[in-house]
């Protein structure tokens, strides 16, 4: 099996070209645009840090991700993981700290059982935070 069909060189080639492609459309908006570098010197180095640390991907956790979306793609800064969980931590989330915890609000949507859309509704109303979550959506009676 040549490199190109290994199952973890196509990662490996998105890392690369979205850290120092700037032609590609990741590059601005995802990582190379903000600084975000590959800290694995080559396709070899990447493979063996993520079989011998992470090993294969394991449904769900089938998406390479960094923990710390600010930091580099290096060794100590990968996982594996849900695209839920990849989703929750991208800069374009809107994140809320209440009740001492900062999450990401379709976090707190769910949490709170609120449908997105209306907490969103909610807070460009002004509401407050508290009010937006904690206050329930009214339930449609049943008709007889």
């Amino acid at each position: 099996m040549g490199v190109k069909e290994h199952p973890l060189y196509k990662r490996w080639r998105f890392i690369v070209d979205i850290t120092t492609n700037e032609n590609d459309p990741n590059y601005k908006s995802y990582a190379g645009g903000h600084g975000i570098e590959n800290h694995f010197n080559n396709f070899d180095e990447f493979c063996k840090y993520i079989m011998s640390r992470l090993g294969p991907p394991k449904p769900p956790f089938i998406q390479l991700h960094r923990k710390n979306q600010s930091d580099h793609f290096r060794p100590g800064n990968l996982v594996w993981a849900t695209n839920k969980q990849v989703g929750r931590n991208q800069r374009n989330n809107a994140y809320f700290t209440y009740k001492g915890k900062t999450r990401c609000l379709t976090e707190w949507s769910e949490i709170y059982n609120i449908p997105y859309g209306r907490a969103i509704e909610r807070l460009k109303a002004n509401w407050s935070f508290e009010e937006a979550m904690e206050i329930k959506p009214r339930q449609r009676k049943k008709v007889k």
